[in-house]
């Protein structure tokens, strides 16, 4: 296994050649009837090591429409702007998370490793237990002591 990139934002890992685990540690925004274009040059990647559509503003982009305190707006009526240094996932505006039970997981293969061997796939699944592991040390930390999940960081007790 080799880190391929780590930040803020995401962790990517090969297992192996054309076999990319990615653990992504935010959530998309809730931001429904919103519409915006960014154009080329008002962004740049957050990680320019990785092939992918994580992208961060180096300028501010107007949104239109959704809803506002007053209610709901017009499609082409300004709401307001993504400020320099807002973070983009596949064009879709994303915060960031703390807590692992929360990040989102999967692979990213290359079409000749969809096929394999029993051991194969057991040695591909060794490396992503091995991975889970390092976000889930501290497991006990999102939990009370009841057993009940705890949605808030937990300050020391």
């Amino acid at each position: 296994m080799e880190i391929v990139s780590t930040n803020e934002w995401q962790d990517v890992y090969r297992i192996t050649d054309g076999y990319l685990f990615i653990v992504n540690k935010f959530r998309e925004k809730e931001m429904y009837g919103v519409t915006y274009k960014i154009p080329r040059n008002y962004y740049k990647k957050v990680s320019p090591d990785v092939s992918g559509r994580l992208w961060i503003l180096i300028r501010p982009v107007k949104y239109y429409g959704g809803y506002n305190d007053e209610g709901e707006l017009y499609c082409n009526e300004e709401n307001g702007e993504f400020p320099e240094g807002s973070v983009f996932y596949e064009e879709r505006p994303i915060e960031k998370i703390d807590n692992p039970y929360f990040f989102s997981c999967f692979p990213r293969v290359a079409y000749k490793n969809l096929c394999g061997s029993i051991k194969y796939w057991d040695s591909i699944a060794r490396e992503i237990q091995r991975i889970m592991s390092l976000y889930m040390d501290n497991w006990d930390k999102w939990f009370n002591k009841d057993g009940s999940f705890c949605l808030e960081d937990k300050k020391n007790e």
